[in-house]
């Protein structure tokens, strides 16, 4: 994470917010520091700061190279035994890759957990709920740093729908984050932080993204399609006098229609098609 304040950047690996949000005192909805003088000028002083997060993809092939030396190691110990057994193992440590190659922290997470006296005891699902689990500090100073708009479409990509190319700014900034990935559709990095994303997206935070959503788009369109509207008209009354009470006409007619796209804005957008 980087923060810049009169062009001097700090450079932290942990959210400042986040730790003092450890501490109590603050209230995550409205984002405000409630009944605590000291967190309250905490909350100005951090205010004053840009917050740029920033990617640190780590050595992904030194993190492959350890993980599979740990893999050869385990499948060794298994000495005899049946070839599901050995099977079952390298899923566990294919898991282990899947999960923590791109992030730095990830694999900071991935390297101990592939040492874990019974890790051949995990199953696959056991697995990324204990890398979701290690990794959760990491998940929430990424969270906190997102506007609403990239907290939508990282719930509605972790919910498999199809990404809304309204929000390419927001997408463009996940995707050199690290955190969606272009593959046959748009996925969020892994499993683990799918399922925190899942988790910390409530219901009504998620219908507040979307209405925000909604109403910032039809505040972009509003203007553009009245003076269009109100164009056309003044266009057809001065060069068809004759037309005017058609042109009255079409405009009644045309009012229904508004409300009908107007619906559609309204339409939530954590309700898009499904990617197949």
């Amino acid at each position: 994470m980087v923060y810049e304040f009169w062009n001097r950047p700090i450079f932290s690996e942990r959210d400042p917010e986040s730790a003092l949000r450890v501490t109590g005192g603050y209230e995550s909805r409205s984002r405000r520091f409630v009944d605590d003088p000291v967190g309250r000028r905490w909350e100005r002083v951090l205010g004053r700061f840009v917050r740029i997060p920033t990617f640190d993809a780590g050595e992904p092939e030194a993190f492959d190279r350890t993980v599979r030396i740990a893999e050869e190691e385990a499948v060794r110990r298994l000495s005899t035994g049946p070839s599901s057994a050995e099977e079952r193992l390298r899923e566990l440590f294919r898991t282990v890759r899947r999960e923590c190659c791109h992030h730095l922290q990830l694999q900071a997470v991935g390297e101990p957990v592939v040492r874990f006296p019974d890790f051949a005891d995990y199953d696959p699902y056991r697995l990324v709920r204990c890398i979701r689990e290690l990794a959760d500090g990491f998940y929430r100073t990424l969270w906190s740093s997102f506007s609403d708009k990239e907290k939508l479409l990282l719930t509605q990509v972790a919910k498999g729908y199809l990404v809304n190319p309204v929000n390419r700014q927001a997408l463009n900034r996940l995707l050199a984050l690290r955190l969606i990935l272009r593959r046959a559709r748009f996925e969020l990095v892994n499993h683990s932080f799918a399922e925190f994303v899942l988790s910390a997206a409530r219901p009504t935070d998620v219908a507040e993204w979307e209405q925000s959503g909604v109403t910032s788009t039809w505040s972009l369109i509003r203007i553009p399609v009245l003076i269009s509207l109100v164009g056309v008209a003044a266009f057809i009354a001065y060069t068809q006098r004759d037309a005017l009470p058609a042109v009255l006409g079409i405009l009644g007619a045309a009012v229904p229609v508004l409300v009908k796209l107007l619906d559609l804005f309204r339409r939530p957008s954590g309700q898009p098609q499904r990617s197949r």
